[in-house]
């Protein structure tokens, strides 16, 4: 990778949240990461579903009705001299939603995927985690035992926030189990339109950063080939132009890895994420690609969707 690159030791840190959007990123780069703590470059891996204005962004609404946030709100107007309590307040936002993302991950442990299950998982977590009945779980996971403890062992986050999924994908099996969802029955593309409110947020990003001089590469992560039917590729499409647009304005690079790895069906978790195998592959591809400009890492983080 990067090492084998000359580049010693970098510091690459994930801050990929369950069911992020482009107004969760927005969030996490301007409200919960201060000036100085910035990376030299961020690298935001993810697709159309996180821009979709047309739909409800609850993960976001769930952020920004916790207490941690109105905290942090408060605290954002004092001045830099009391930078203690912003920073205290920082951390109670990143604690409120590190409890939901964490359960999320536990109870998804050594467990399938499938779209039609995630008012499963919902149920749980209304049960169990504030906040969670106004989550939108993008993850399509089913849930074989909703009472069955989480096995830890089974998934667990890394100390720089990376996650790695054994589960493979097969279709022979997989759609034996469970029904395949058409496009226009996928929640994630419901009333889908570009612009609006994640649109504002990617502006914001692109500002933001614009104005530290801080490299911004977005990646379209694979999907299955199984995945995009028709509907489903009619906004990819879209979704391609419009990030073809941001890049012509040079505010962003835009890789696009829309065909790799389609028909490896081994390399993905479910027909549209990737697991531990498949990440491997876009980490190789992304190393050698020269769309990314490496030489500014040194020893400074990066941040990953």
């Amino acid at each position: 990778g990067l090492i084998d690159r000359g580049y010693a030791n970098p510091k690459i840190y994930n801050f990929g949240i369950n069911g992020a959007t482009a107004q969760v990123v927005d969030l996490v780069l301007r409200k919960l990461l201060t000036p100085q703590q910035l990376p030299k470059m961020v690298i935001w891996a993810d697709g159309s579903r996180a821009f979709n204005s047309g739909r409800s962004d609850r993960t976001y609404d769930a952020i920004i009705a916790s207490e941690g946030y109105q905290q942090l709100g408060s605290m954002s107007r004092v001045k830099t001299s009391n930078s203690s309590s912003l920073l205290q307040a920082q951390s109670s936002v990143k604690n409120t939603y590190q409890q939901i993302d964490n359960q999320i991950d536990l109870k998804l442990a050594a467990i399938s995927s499938a779209y039609h299950h995630r008012d499963r998982l919902k149920t749980w977590l209304q049960s169990k985690v504030p906040f969670a009945s106004q989550i939108n779980v993008a993850n399509n996971d089913a849930i074989s035992n909703p009472d069955a403890p989480p096995n830890i062992n089974d998934r667990s986050v890394d100390f720089d926030g990376f996650l790695a999924v054994k589960i493979q994908f097969d279709p022979n099996t997989y759609y034996q189990k469970y029904p395949k969802v058409a496009g226009d029955s996928d929640g994630d593309y419901a009333n889908f339109q570009l612009l609006g409110s994640q649109d504002r947020a990617l502006q914001q990003v692109t500002s933001l950063l614009s104005a530290h001089k801080i490299p911004l590469i977005f990646v379209n992560v694979p999907l299955t080939n199984l995945y995009l039917d028709k509907f489903r590729r009619r906004h990819e499409k879209n979704f391609k132009q419009y990030m073809n647009k941001w890049m012509n304005s040079r505010q962003l690079t835009f890789v696009d890895m829309d065909g790799f790895l389609k028909r490896q069906y081994d390399r993905f978790s479910d027909p549209s994420h990737l697991n531990q195998w498949g990440a491997s592959d876009v980490s190789n591809y992304l190393v050698q690609t020269k769309l990314i400009p490496w030489q500014v890492l040194n020893t400074n983080h990066v941040i990953d969707r």
